[in-house]
């Protein structure tokens, strides 16, 4: 019993350690590793709604693919952050997608399933900083979380409740350096997913 407890406290604290060095992996800008920032900063969002006693969000990778991803890649071409028109990137077969996604992620029927008005894209964050900002991915992460939360409209949208009806809200993150290598843009997407009535 002595050994069990002691090689499961070995086992935690070797976890923890390994944990910790990917988390707090230096930035190499020469190898930017835009996967390991998003994973961050999604966790990093869940576990701010977390302190705030706010439902988690799920990753939504049919957004990921269709949107986020489309909107830093405009970014990643200039220096400057703005919010790109995301409307022509939600269409009908999206909505349907992400209504999908979602049932399968959730087991909740979507309202309206397999129809457009079942999901909606109700907000988005952007954030950009110069590069060299933050020594570690996980830095870089907490940066975007926590300059969000000093902006009154970026707080809101990261803290919503994105449940209607008993539905689960989804989320997805993109980052990416844009082409000079001076820039990192952050973008999350939010949407809320509808619960179907019996």
């Amino acid at each position: 019993m002595y050994y069990i407890c002691h090689m499961k406290q070995l086992i935690i604290l070797i976890t923890s350690l390994l944990t910790f060095s990917v988390t707090a992996q230096v930035i190499d800008y020469n190898n930017f590793d835009n996967k390991l920032l998003e994973r961050l900063v999604f966790e990093e969002l869940n576990k701010y709604r977390d302190s705030l006693g706010v439902e988690n969000l799920l990753f939504s990778e049919v957004m990921y693919k269709n949107i986020t991803c489309k909107q830093t890649d405009i970014l990643a071409k200039g220096c400057s952050l703005y919010h790109p028109n995301l409307v022509p990137l939600l269409t009908d077969e999206v909505r349907t997608s992400i209504s999908k996604e979602s049932e399968k992620l959730t087991g909740v029927k979507s309202l309206l399933s397999g129809k457009p008005s079942a999901v909606s894209i109700m907000r988005e964050n952007g954030y950009s900083t110069d590069i060299k900002r933050g020594k570690t991915y996980q830095q870089l992460a907490k940066r975007a979380v926590i300059a969000w939360d000093q902006s009154f409209l970026h707080k809101c949208t990261q803290k919503a409740v994105y449940i209607r009806d008993g539905g689960k809200g989804l989320v997805s993150v993109s980052a990416k350096m844009n082409i000079s290598k001076t820039k990192i843009f952050i973008f999350c997407n939010f949407t809320y997913v509808y619960k179907e009535n019996n």
